[in-house]
Order: C-alpha cells, then sequence, then structure tokens
C-alpha cells in the first residue's frame, strides 16, 4: 500500500521525469498482473476493473506526453 501511495506522489511530481516514467511503469505492470491473476483464477469478469484502470492510466500517461511535448521551446 505504501508503495501504491508514493507511486501516486511521484505521478503527480514535475521534478523528475524519471522518477514519473517508473511509476508508470510499476502502475502498468501491477494492472496487468492483477487482470491476469483474475483471468487466470477462472473469474475474468472481475478483471475488467483492472483493464479500465489500464485504460485510464495510459490515457493519462499519453496526454501528458502530448501536453509535455507541446509546452517545449525549440
Amino acid at each position: 500500500m505504501v508503495a501504491y501511495i508514493l507511486g501516486v506522489i511521484a505521478l503527480f511530481q514535475s521534478k523528475y521525469k524519471l522518477l514519473r516514467e517508473w511509476a508508470y511503469a510499476g502502475f502498468t505492470f501491477a494492472m496487468i498482473g492483477a487482470f491476469l491473476s483474475h483471468l487466470f483464477s477462472g473469474e475474468p469478469e472481475r478483471g475488467i476493473m483492472a483493464l479500465i484502470s489500464l485504460g485510464f492510466l495510459l490515457g493519462s500517461y499519453f496526454v501528458g506526453k502530448n501536453v509535455n511535448d507541446s509546452n517545449k521551446v525549440i
């Protein structure tokens, strides 16, 4: 639980971009693992929430990346 809280803090900070990338990677692995755990245990309908969370996570990653890329000064 502590790791998830630290991960959320890492996602909201803007100073250390590499830390944010690793937080996104960690949450992605956790969501994929949660979905696969439900799938292999015979309860794939319970894994839908993990896929929805993964969708929001990937959406926020790509939207944030596009916003950061458009703010760069050439």
